[in-house]
């Protein structure tokens, strides 16, 4: 008795899901599934940009205060500050280079081409530096 209940209520569920499809009444899921797929990759692509275009900054800015530390403690001992800007200053600028390097390389991993990569870098700051959304148009 059990399993015909069973059988029952799957049979009823199948029949009202095919008569409900074939009236058309899963259109508007259809279009929602389809806005809320539409909306997540421009989130997401919107994420990516802004992790491309800010990945040679945070490097800048992260192994120039690395070069700092190094030179830092080495001034301690040699009483030479203009030997710290400098090393500062030449970890700054290589870590700017690693970081376009580091955009190449996901960009030829995650698009199959290094010049996306550096593409979205450079596509980023000039919409920064000119004015956002207006600048690519």
């Amino acid at each position: 008795m059990k399993r015909f209940v069973t059988f029952l209520l799957v049979a009823t569920a199948l029949s009202t899901t095919v008569v409900l499809a074939n009236n058309g009444a899963f259109t508007s899921i259809d279009s929602t599934v389809g806005a809320l797929n539409t909306s997540g990759k421009g989130t997401l692509g919107t994420f990516g940009a802004w992790f491309f275009g800010l990945l040679p900054l945070i490097s800048f800015i992260g192994i120039g205060v690395g070069g700092y530390r190094y030179a830092s403690k080495k001034a301690e001992q040699d009483q030479d500050t203009t030997r710290v800007a400098i090393i500062t200053f030449i970890s700054a600028i290589l870590g700017f280079f690693v970081g376009v390097i580091l955009a190449a390389v996901l960009g030829a991993g995650l698009m199959g081409s290094a010049s996306e990569g550096v593409q979205i870098v450079n596509s980023f700051w000039r919409s920064v530096l000119t004015g956002g959304v207006a600048a690519q148009k």
